[in-house]
């Protein structure tokens, strides 16, 4: 989807976005607000970096009256890994791969705005955890699982994997 025939003008999404952790394993982190889009990996909770699931993200912003009701193409950026996006309650789709762009119709767009994401990752955090912790979680019966130098698989030394919204988050108008 090629988005530059809206890139004419670009309304960067700035503010403070709320956070709060859904449903998930092994931990259901603490809800935060931040102004800056990072993984939440590195929440003030740091429970977080184990976290497998699902997350909402909330912002409320407003826009220049020759903005409202316009046609626009909403860009979130980096994105770890997908996510279904509601604007002022209306569904505007999901999105998994790459660019993590939606239109934008006609008329929703107006001078007060709520968006919300619920966006999912990976589970590679949560194998970290299990790992960490001698969880046994592997259930293959008819095959060993080992890594790349035929080594028992070990996700327990593995770094966070980024996860979440960490855009940036713009609209792009015609």
């Amino acid at each position: 989807m090629a988005t530059g025939f809206y890139r004419q003008f670009v309304q960067d999404l700035l503010g403070e976005w709320q956070i709060e952790f859904l449903e998930g394993k092994p931990f259901v982190p603490k809800a935060y607000t931040t102004e800056a889009l990072e993984s939440w990996t590195l929440a003030p909770d740091t429970l977080a970096q184990y976290f497998s699931g699902t997350a909402r993200y909330t912002l409320r912003f407003s826009l220049p009256n020759d903005q409202v009701g316009q046609v626009a193409r909403l860009d979130l950026g980096d994105l770890r890994e997908m996510a279904k996006v509601k604007l002022n309650g209306q569904d505007l789709g999901a999105v998994w791969a790459l660019p993590f762009v939606l239109d934008v119709p006609t008329g929703m767009l107006q001078k007060e705005n709520t968006l919300i994401l619920e966006v999912t990752n990976l589970s590679a955090n949560r194998v970290r955890y299990l790992d960490r912790q001698g969880t046994p979680w592997r259930k293959f019966y008819d095959i060993n699982i080992v890594d790349i130098r035929y080594q028992p698989f070990d996700a327990s030394k593995w770094e966070p994997v980024p996860s979440g919204l960490l855009g940036p988050v713009k609209l792009l108008f015609k």
